[in-house]
């Protein structure tokens, strides 16, 4: 039987069948990462194959599903029917998003939780659960805590309130939040005697001590706002409140928010007005979500505005480009803020930012948007929202956009001769200068270069040269030492694949005489053919190759065909639907050239591309390459430019062909 997972990705592939499906089009849709997504396509690709059907790695393209035999696989699906998802289903990818939610839900929300509902909130097996629960038993040891299981009652932490306080100060905000919080708050702030982490300390000891079960999210929100209070008051702002909601005045949110703010005036000197007991007794009313509100106009209240703010991040996705509709530290931390916003609102609270001027001047194109974005939301659109509210509710974007850039790494694949010794040196030289924005998938040898070594990668660095060795993904070339040459080099490149500017991967310096110079230099009028019938692939092949055999030394032809055979064992050399670009393992050519093959009715290459339309036959120089590179970019760039095939495939002559062409490089 399939797992749950499994599932979901088999009717991913079934919804878009006959389409080429890439990992992060399966990720994204599935909530789910690039990782994951690659590790159960390799454990379905082994299931299907039994059971009539495979999945078929494209590489640098995706994966597509292919159905064998219909009966065997309808049989299959039947055996393994997936259950409707649940309305609130979190389904997290990793076992550490795992853990980070059931810590979560131990530590801030539930004393006691059921194995069964966390089954099953999950989406995960008990065998899986179980794995989860032995690792955070590990990070819990140290702090002198347990995980503990009563019958009927479920699972909770066992241990000290003070050491369940160390272990959330250490776990929940110590890394990913105070780094935000340092980088747009920190450095413009002077707190005198009093650090962020004791401000966070403080809130935490007060409130956990009153019996105050507030989330992570409500909390960072709350000391977010009392570390600029500090900075509001430093700089001669006053908390202004039209009015004062006093039947506040002695329940317990209004006490601990006294609390608070005294021990904070104990060790900073800064003396806090009233108005700002007010203000964090609102924060304080904003419990994590409650199992024990009967308000149902507030619930329902909640969930229109999760509703809308879902839809606008989908929306600001597709706009912008910032993968940001599933982050949930932002939706959290933005429905964590929403209440008291909408408080402030209803009581005419005005709340001064004094990172106002920094973050116009700095971060004005994600306050706009912020703004565009947002203002229309229900709650918000009767009001009107001061530019201070709006740079509050921007540093949760400001934090969401750093993230996503972070996490927005390249796949990497580290060639040399080996993969040991200078490969792992250069690793360690690559993760030094680069590691926040490349992820290192493997370390390889040359003669271990293969289809699925280089599935879901995004740019190769190589120590040995490649140039003659073609493959639909950037490879940069470098010496296993890494000069300073070599790394600007790789930082242009990842800045203009981070930019999502394609314009940037032109060579707009080249000026069309240029590019009819390196035209001329590699294709020959004699070593182009149109054919408007159906042949094999061998014939193609061999009829390119040995046009290419006037310009070499004799034997040319036998040796390039051996090579071009082994070239293709490493890899496809099929880089989309219609273009396939064979090639030698090794140079052979005493200068290089490249032979072209358009097939109007197209040709069976293999059982997964039966219509190739366009054959490139390169044939490297084993001197110099050196322009090689804009004919391979220029042939990479014609696979996404449909217009231009079409234009390719009407040509009558090789004049038109060197005209349409030259466009591309």
């Amino acid at each position: 039987m399939l797992s749950n997972k499994e599932k979901a990705i088999l009717e991913f592939f079934i919804k878009n069948k006959g389409n080429i499906i890439t990992s992060k089009m399966a990720a994204d849709s599935l909530n789910l990462s690039d990782r994951t997504i690659r590790n159960y396509i390799k454990g379905l690709q082994e299931i299907l194959s039994e059971n009539g059907a495979e999945i078929i790695a494209r590489p640098g393209y995706g994966y597509t599903l292919k159905i064998n035999h219909e009966s065997e696989f309808n049989t299959f699906l039947g055996k393994n029917k997936s259950n409707s998802m649940k309305k609130n289903q979190h389904k997290l990818d990793e076992s550490k998003d795992r853990q980070y939610h059931i810590l979560n839900k131990l530590l801030f929300e539930d004393e006691y939780v059921l194995f069964e509902d966390l089954c099953d909130e999950l989406y995960v097996s008990r065998s899986t659960l179980s794995n989860d629960f032995s690792e955070i038993r590990k990070g819990l040891k140290s702090y002198n805590l347990s995980v503990v299981s009563k019958v009927k009652k479920g699972v909770y932490i066992e241990g000290d309130e003070r050491d369940k306080r160390h272990f959330i100060m250490d776990y929940f905000f110590s890394n990913s939040f105070s780094i935000s919080i340092n980088k747009y708050v920190g450095n413009t702030l002077f707190l005198g005697n009093i650090s962020f982490e004791e401000i966070t300390i403080i809130v935490l000891d007060e409130c956990r001590g009153a019996g105050l079960r507030l989330s992570d999210y409500i909390i960072q929100n709350l000391v977010l706002h009392i570390v600029l209070a500090i900075r509001r008051i430093r700089d001669g702002f006053n908390l202004q409140i039209g009015e004062v909601d006093t039947s506040m005045e002695g329940k317990r949110e209004f006490e601990v928010a006294k609390s608070i703010l005294k021990r904070i005036t104990l060790s900073s000197n800064i003396q806090f007005p009233k108005e700002e007991a007010y203000y964090v007794a609102l924060h304080l009313k904003v419990k994590c979500i409650s199992k024990n509100t009967d308000d149902i106009e507030v619930n329902n209240n909640k969930k229109k505005i999760y509703d809308e703010l879902i839809k606008i991040l989908e929306k600001i996705e597709h706009d912008t480009g910032y993968l940001i509709k599933n982050d949930q530290q932002l939706i959290n931390g933005l429905m964590a803020h929403f209440y008291p916003l909408q408080m402030r609102l209803e009581h005419g609270v005005i709340l001064e930012n004094p990172l106002l001027d920094e973050i116009r001047e700095k971060y004005g194109y994600t306050l706009l948007f912020t703004k565009h974005y947002l203002s229309n939301m229900s709650f918000l659109k009767d009001y009107k929202v001061s530019d201070s509210e709006w740079a509050y509710i921007c540093l949760h974007f400001m934090a969401a956009i750093e993230r996503y850039k972070d996490n927005e790494k390249l796949n990497v694949l580290v060639i040399c001769a080996t993969g040991y010794g200078s490969g792992q040196m250069l690793s360690v030289r690559l993760k030094k200068e680069f590691g926040q924005h490349i992820n290192i998938v493997d370390v390889i040898g040359y003669y271990e270069i293969n289809d699925e070594k280089l599935n879901g990668i995004d740019m190769i660095i190589s120590s040995i040269d490649l140039y003659t060795v073609v493959f639909n993904i950037p490879v940069i070339h470098v010496s296993v030492f890494l000069n300073d040459e070599e790394i600007n080099k790789i930082k242009l490149f990842i800045e203009r694949r981070t930019s999502q500017n394609k314009n940037n991967e032109k060579i707009s310096s080249t000026i069309l005489s240029e590019k009819k110079s390196i035209f001329k230099k590699f294709f020959k009028e004699d070593c182009f053919t149109i054919l408007d019938k159906s042949t094999s692939k061998e014939k193609i092949v061999g009829e390119l190759v040995n046009s290419l055999q006037k310009y070499e030394e004799p034997g040319y032809s036998k040796i390039m065909m051996r090579q071009i055979a082994q070239r293709e064992l490493m890899s496809s050399v099929v880089f989309s639907n219609q273009i396939a670009v064979p090639h030698p393992a090794k140079s052979l050519g005493e200068s290089a050239h490249i032979a072209v093959a358009i097939v109007k009715d197209g040709i069976k290459w293999s059982d997964d591309f039966s219509k190739i339309k366009f054959v490139f036959l390169l044939s490297p120089s084993k001197i110099e390459n050196i322009d090689l590179k804009y004919i391979t970019k220029a042939i990479v760039s014609l696979t996404e430019e449909d217009e231009m095939q079409k234009k390719l495939l009407e040509c009558e002559n090789f004049k038109q062909f060197e005209d349409i062409f030259t466009e591309l490089i």
